[in-house]
């Protein structure tokens, strides 16, 4: 919140922020947020995933997937149910089905910082690094054409 705040006072010029907070920010100062403006937005980081064990059984799995999928859409519930999610932190909505596809921005991520840490490597034989950042571009290319598959057929 500082730093939008900087931002909307001409403190500062610019600054960095996440969704999270941008979206806190507006509701809690809408007079504020007129004065800021988004320049740039990565893509979106997966935010508390719900997990399970790979050995979890199918039956356990459906029995908790289905609960989360229903939660806040069906029932005589729903209405208090969606109460509850919009009061969460910044706001919920009925959860989304997922799976580790929501994963691959952060795997992008890893491997541009991986790609950084070996080319500003200088102790490292120029063969090695050109082999090893000829591996990291090949990993990125690869996630990257999974990322647009995902995208086409989702």
């Amino acid at each position: 919140e500082t730093n939008l705040m900087a931002v909307a006072n001409k403190q500062v010029d610019f600054a960095t922020n996440n969704t999270a907070n941008w979206d806190k920010f507006a509701k809690a100062h809408p007079d504020q947020i007129k004065n800021v403006r988004a320049v740039w937005k990565s893509p979106l980081i997966p935010s508390d995933p719900m997990v399970w064990r790979k050995d979890l059984s199918k039956e356990w799995k459906s029995r908790i997937k289905g609960f989360f999928l229903a939660y806040g859409r069906i029932g005589d519930k729903k209405d208090k149910e969606r109460e509850v999610l919009a009061g969460m932190s910044s706001g919920w909505a009925p959860f989304q089905d997922s799976s580790n596809h929501q994963l691959l921005p952060i795997m992008e991520i890893d491997m541009a910082k991986e790609k950084m840490k070996l080319q500003s490597n200088e102790s490292m034989a120029a063969a090695d690094k050109t082999q090893k950042l000829a591996d990291i571009e090949k990993k990125l290319a690869e996630i990257q054409s999974y990322v647009k598959f995902v995208e086409k057929y989702n």
